[in-house]
């Protein structure tokens, strides 16, 4: 299976890779990882995301897996956790039938994700807004795995061998 990664803020692919390599030994070497670096550079621990860069980031990641994929499965931390399920949500809201029949991965895991924000407010379609479970419902339509320091969350079973 091959993943793409993504890494939080004010780190890089390096350190994601590195952060990472015990779960991908674990995995196997039957598994591929592709570890992307963000296209804007950032400060550690940073706290500043206008919503063109969102908008410029869900884009450049969009295409790129257009253009560089297909990828089973995205793994990511910390804001990387917060683009990608940014991402499925869009494509969900786009088009919900499309999304499921054709999904950008099969699965995904995050390690520290943060609340997604609605994709349409960085499409200028809204007001900035986290997505919540209550209000939202099941807005991405793979299996995602959730991982917190001591606390584990599945969406759906998820079996990555």
């Amino acid at each position: 299976m091959h993943f793409l990664c993504l890494h939080g803020m004010g780190t890089n692919s390096r350190i994601f890779e590195a952060q990472t390599a015990a779960i991908r030994y674990t995995l196997g070497s039957q598994h591929t990882f592709k570890f992307l670096d963000g296209a804007v550079p950032a400060q550690m621990a940073a706290n500043e995301q206008s919503e063109e860069s969102c908008r410029k980031a869900l884009s450049d990641l969009e295409r790129y897996i257009v253009e560089d994929g297909p990828f089973d499965g995205v793994m990511a931390f910390s804001q990387g956790a917060g683009l990608a399920p940014s991402l499925l949500i869009h494509q969900m809201q786009k088009d919900a039938y499309e999304a499921r029949l054709h999904p950008l991965f099969r699965y995904a895991v995050f390690f520290s994700g943060g609340v997604p924000k609605d994709p349409r407010a960085e499409r200028g379609e809204g007001s900035t807004r986290l997505m919540w479970w209550e209000d939202d419902g099941e807005v991405i339509g793979i299996p995602t795995l959730h991982v917190w320091a001591g606390m584990i969350h599945c969406t759906r079973h998820l079996v990555l061998c």
